[in-house]
């Protein structure tokens, strides 16, 4: 699931879309995070991105992780709306997940055993 304020760019495409995919980023990927926080239509132009197999849904090249979903509940609160879906396909590969917290980049540190 995720949530996407009414005012997003992106907010009607996915609302009204069947299925929808999420890319989970590796640590070299930090400028493709950086050009998709960006506001605006633009971010997309010339991208290429990969297509789902079982959903035939956007990915982002090298990524992690692609998930692809279709929609299987929306509804509103405050001022998002709530997107609920159902995984359909997934592919994973070896590397470090990107992580952004409190305005930094950054990726997985092990905790200190005791």
């Amino acid at each position: 699931m995720f949530a996407i304020q009414h005012n997003a760019d992106s907010y009607a495409s996915l609302v009204e879309s069947k299925a929808f995919g999420v890319s989970l980023l590796d640590t070299a990927q930090i400028d493709v995070a950086r050009r998709f926080s960006r506001k605006g239509r633009e971010k997309i132009e010339g991208f290429k991105f990969d297509r789902g197999i079982a959903a035939n849904v956007p990915l982002i090249p090298n990524a992690l992780a692609h998930i692809e979903c279709s929609t299987d509940q929306n509804f509103s609160s405050g001022d998002h709306a709530i997107i609920v879906g159902l995984i359909e396909g997934s592919r994973t590969r070896e590397g470090q997940p990107l992580l952004y917290f409190a305005r930094q980049y950054g990726t997985f540190k092990p905790l200190a055993t005791v």
